[in-house]
């Protein structure tokens, strides 16, 4: 990992660093491998996308059509 790729993102949006770690430990508990983390990450940033269009607003607005998009598949 190119973690000095990471460190101005990190400093710039204070979510990412949580929401990696959430991804990590969701995994970890399902047993996943990493191309089932690649995967699921992959198909969870398309379904925002589909549900919300690229808008400035939060994606927790989204969460529902998110996971009607997954659901979908």
């Amino acid at each position: 990992m190119n973690k000095t790729l990471y460190r101005p993102f990190l400093a710039a949006h204070q979510k990412i660093r949580p929401l990696a770690a959430t991804l990590v430990e969701a995994a970890a508990e399902q047993g996943a491998t990493l191309e089932e983390l690649e995967i699921a990450a992959d198909m969870a940033l398309n379904a925002y996308r589909d549900a919300m269009d690229r808008s400035a607003v939060p994606l927790a607005e989204f969460e529902g059509e998110a996971k009607a998009a997954l659901d979908s598949i």
